[in-house]
C-alpha cells in the first residue's frame, strides 16, 4: 500500500490521459486498469529515478567545487595555524599580539564567506557541519581582528603595527599602544598596591593581558582548521 501512495500521483495522471485519449469504457476493463497502473507506477519510478540522479549530481558537483576551493585556500589556513601557534608560544607576548592581530585583520579582510556558501550549497550534513566550523571560525577572526575603539585599531586593510594595538585598562593601568609598554620593560617591579602583584610591573601586566587574550582565541581557531584539513584533505 505504501509502495502505490509514493506512486499515486503518476498512476491518477495515467489514467487520466490515457481516458482522455481512448475513452473511459477502456479504463472500465479490469485487465487495463492494471496495466495502466503498472504503467503509471514505472513512469513515477523513472520520474524519481531522474530526479534523484540529477540531484545526486548536482551534490557530486558542489563537493568538487567546494573541495576546490578549500584546497586553495588550506595552504594559507595552514600558515595561519602555525604563525598564530608561535605567536601564543613566544616569550615576548607583546610582539608576539602584533603579529597575532596582523594576521587575524588579514582574515578578516579576505574573510571565509564565498567557503562557507560553498560548503553551504553542497547540503549534505558533513558540509553542513563544516559550514558551521567556518561561521564559528570567522567569529574568532572577527572578535580578534579590527575594532576601532579597541585593542586592534587599524583600518581594512592597513598594516599591524605596535603603535596601532593598545592593551592596558587593567589594574589601574591606562590604555596605551604597545610601542608604550615595551618601553616600560624595565621598570621597577610592584608597588601600586595590587596584593601577590609584587613580582610585576606595568609591562608584565599587558604582557599577561596580552597572553590571556590569545589563548581566547588561537585555540578554537587551530582546532577548526585541524579539522577541516582532516575532512578534506586531498585522496592519496
Amino acid at each position: 500500500m505504501k509502495f502505490l501512495k509514493n506512486h499515486l500521483f503518476a498512476v491518477v495522471l495515467t489514467i487520466a490521459s490515457i481516458g482522455a485519449l481512448v475513452g473511459l469504457p477502456f479504463l472500465m476493463s479490469k485487465t487495463n486498469t492494471v496495466l495502466i497502473t503498472a504503467a503509471g507506477i514505472g513512469i513515477s519510478f523513472w520520474i524519481r529515478y531522474g530526479l534523484r540522479r540529477k540531484e545526486e549530481q548536482r551534490i557530486h558537483t558542489a563537493t568538487w567545487r567546494a573541495r576546490d576551493l578549500f584546497q586553495e585556500l588550506m595552504p594559507s589556513l595552514l600558515k595561519m595555524k602555525e604563525d598564530l601557534l608561535a605567536a601564543c608560544e613566544s616569550e615576548d607576548k607583546l610582539t608576539a599580539i602584533v603579529n597575532f592581530f596582523g594576521i587575524t585583520s588579514m582574515w578578516q579582510d579576505r574573510g571565509f564567506s564565498d567557503l562557507i556558501k560553498a560548503f553551504e550549497n553542497v547540503g549534505t550534513e558533513e558540509f553542513n557541519e563544516l559550514a558551521e566550523r567556518l561561521k564559528i571560525l570567522q567569529t574568532h577572526i572577527f572578535s580578534a581582528g579590527r575594532v576601532k575603539y579597541g585593542w586592534n585599531r587599524t583600518l581594512p586593510y592597513e598594516v599591524v603595527t605596535a603603535e596601532k594595538i593598545f592593551l592596558g585598562d587593567i589594574f589601574g593601568l591606562f590604555t596605551k599602544t604597545v610601542d608604550f609598554w615595551q618601553a616600560l620593560k624595565d621598570e621597577e617591579k610592584g608597588g601600586w598596591g595590587y596584593p601577590n602583584m609584587e613580582h610585576l610591573n606595568s609591562y608584565d601586566v599587558v604582557s599577561n593581558q596580552a597572553a590571556k587574550f590569545m589563548e581566547s582565541h588561537v585555540p578554537t581557531i587551530t582546532d577548526i582548521v585541524g579539522v577541516l584539513e582532516m575532512k578534506l584533505a586531498p585522496a592519496s
